[in-house]
């Protein structure tokens, strides 16, 4: 959910969905303005429950107000929150929290276990120094601290790796995985890639010429 600001109230169009801390979810109806010379002044924010409608003066609904959001907007809620109703929304908050203390308990068990597991460094060989020598471009500064932190997680660590690289596009994150995956598969091991479209995917299937691969057809 985000925040509505009274500046970016008048932006909203009516039928958009809307939570209050007070009642939950319900549709924006529509906006009362006064016009002036400059610039209309909002005064008041009508929004449509399942059993009525209220009305917010513009200063309580910037407090108040926040907009409904899915990762798919398509995607709406199947009903409105009823007004005289306030039970049903504090169940859904008390539901909510514990299922995010749910979710961080799980975290904290995942890692925890995570640290327990042991396995033996790989090795560092001349193959490795070979294969980065084969990369055409010149690594940035950032690049070069990357490939450092990944091959000490990989072969000074016995725990496993965990450590993720941000950058933008075209900025060499597709070669800190390489060497990564080199490593790991020049020790006998095995590496899996994983993208989220097979544009991407045959890119990167495209990219590792020199290691041994196996698609996965789903």
């Amino acid at each position: 959910m985000f925040s509505v600001t009274r500046w970016n109230l008048i932006r909203l169009v009516p039928g958009i969905m809307l939570c209050i801390k007070r009642w939950e979810l319900g549709g924006l109806l529509g906006l009362s303005l006064m016009c002036q010379r400059v610039l209309p002044r909002l005064l008041n924010v009508f929004i449509e429950y399942a059993d009525g409608m209220a009305k917010l003066p513009v200063k309580q609904a910037s407090r108040m107000l926040y907009r409904y959001n899915l990762p798919n907007d398509t995607k709406k809620p199947r009903t409105l929150s009823k007004l005289s109703d306030n039970g049903a929304w504090e169940r859904r908050k008390t539901k909510g929290k514990v299922a995010i203390q749910k979710m961080v308990v799980d975290l904290m068990e995942l890692y925890l276990h995570r640290l327990k597991q042991r396995r033996p460094p790989y090795p560092k060989t001349s193959a490795m120094v070979d294969f980065s020598a084969q990369f055409p471009y010149e690594p940035t500064p950032d690049q070069k601290q990357a490939f450092i932190n990944v091959m000490r997680d990989l072969t000074e660590r016995e725990t496993p790796m965990d450590r993720l690289i941000c950058g933008d596009v075209g900025f060499g994150k597709t070669e800190v995985a390489l060497r990564a995956i080199f490593c790991v598969v020049s020790a006998g091991k095995k590496a899996m890639v994983l993208a989220p479209t097979i544009v991407l995917a045959k890119q990167h299937f495209d990219a590792f010429p020199s290691i041994p691969i196996s698609r996965l057809r789903f």
